[in-house]
């Protein structure tokens, strides 16, 4: 499993034209840029069963906070994305377009800062949005997880830039064809 990651960076974003669109890929509402506020992603993938094919599995998680890292504890509420997002995605690695995504609309982020890394506690419900079918429903998110600081620089397409091919975003590994 990937550890989570931190570092300033812009806040994600699903850009209207991809919304409620057929061809919209969940995995890509967790791409990441340079810009202002701080980023915290979990990241869990599956190779699923060794007898099976095409049974990978990904949850993303990307919380966006405004402003820089805190230096103590801080309780933020979802709902008011000018100050924290939480973004959400769960899929087939390969059957990523039937997967489920959304957005953080009610509960709470807490960041605490333990020497150079946070510990994050996350529990909120998740409303879909961008979404190719209509079977996501609302989402609870219950995860706790302790944070270290990479640069951006560093960042791979499975933690959040954009990938040459999707599966570069869906599988933990790079993808080639």
């Amino acid at each position: 499993m990937t550890p989570p990651t931190f570092g300033k960076l812009s806040r994600p974003r699903a850009t209207t034209g991809l919304l409620h669109h057929r061809d919209y890929v969940p995995a890509y509402a967790h791409r990441l840029k340079r810009g202002s506020g701080t980023i915290f992603a979990y990241r869990l993938y599956s190779d699923g069963d060794v007898l099976t094919i095409d049974d990978e599995v990904f949850r993303k998680v990307t919380v966006w906070i405004a402003g820089a890292l805190p230096r103590s504890t801080v309780d933020l509420r979802l709902g008011d994305a000018s100050k924290c997002l939480l973004v959400f995605t769960h899929a087939g690695s390969v059957w990523y377009q039937a997967g489920c995504s959304g957005y953080g609309t009610s509960g709470t982020v807490r960041v605490e800062p333990s020497g150079r890394h946070f510990k994050i506690t996350i529990h909120g419900e998740v409303t879909p949005a961008g979404n190719a079918h209509d079977r996501c429903g609302i989402e609870k998110v219950d995860l706790t997880l302790n944070a270290r600081e990479i640069a951006f620089d560093d960042l791979t397409p499975w933690l959040g830039i954009a990938g040459r091919y999707v599966f570069d975003e869906t599988y933990r590994r790079s993808w080639q064809p």
